[in-house]
């Protein structure tokens, strides 16, 4: 279970810069933060002005589109701030600046802060080292408004796998209604198969995941930390 973040009775205070407070994922956190004695949000990144003028936080949290993050890391770096990053879709060139702010700062980088789609992309690699002859399908569904497709954790997905083996890997993304988001993994062999899936059904399961990595974050030194180093 993700540490609880939720109760009112937590000691540990924690100021936060958030970018991407206008959308869904920055709602959530947000409303997680609103819930949780002495966290709060002191600063909104705006993309024509950056955090300029606002408070200075104890970490940052990006959940903006991706045209956004370079400012941001940018930021964290000349303030020497901690930084989650949960935006998709990044170019080589943002992900590259990021691996080497994390060499100054510490950043825990995820396409999904759930604990269960973590766990997911460990299980998937185990099955991928123990099913080499196996072909592997990704499936991953996301409400209409997910603009990048397949999604970060769809490729996270793969990532795993081929960390482990070769196998041929084939996508399917599909948007439809409000889903929060599903990820199957299907792993086809001769006369079987093998299907492990995640789903989400409240989006407050990222953010809640998202605030627990932040909180752990401020006390790590420089360096680029998974989730699942973090809770």
């Amino acid at each position: 279970m993700v540490d609880s973040i939720q109760r009112k009775d937590t000691s540990e205070p924690m100021d936060v810069m958030l970018s991407g407070a206008n959308g869904q994922f920055g709602r959530a956190i947000e409303d997680v933060l609103e819930a949780t004695n002495n966290m709060r949000v002191v600063a909104r990144y705006d993309r024509a002005t950056g955090f300029s003028g606002q408070a200075i936080g104890q970490v940052i949290i990006d959940v903006s589109h991706h045209s956004q993050t370079p400012g941001v890391v940018a930021f964290a770096l000349d303030h020497q701030l901690p930084l989650v990053i949960g935006t998709t879709a990044l170019s080589e060139s943002t992900q590259a600046q990021i691996i080497q702010a994390g060499e100054h700062i510490a950043i825990c980088q995820a396409s999904n802060f759930s604990v269960g789609a973590n766990v997911l992309a460990r299980l998937v690699a185990l099955a991928a080292k123990h099913l080499p002859e196996f072909g592997v399908h990704i499936k991953e569904t996301h409400h209409i408004h997910k603009l990048d497709s397949p999604s970060g954790t769809a490729k996270s997905l793969q990532a795993a796998i081929e960390k482990v083996s070769q196998h041929p890997i084939t996508h399917e993304s599909i948007r439809e209604g409000d889903v929060v988001g599903t990820h199957e993994v299907v792993f086809s062999g001769l006369d079987e198969s093998l299907t492990l899936r995640h789903e989400a059904t409240d989006r407050r399961v990222f953010a809640h995941g998202a605030v627990v990595a932040a909180a752990k974050l401020i006390k790590r030194p420089a360096g680029l930390y998974a989730v699942t180093d973090l809770i």
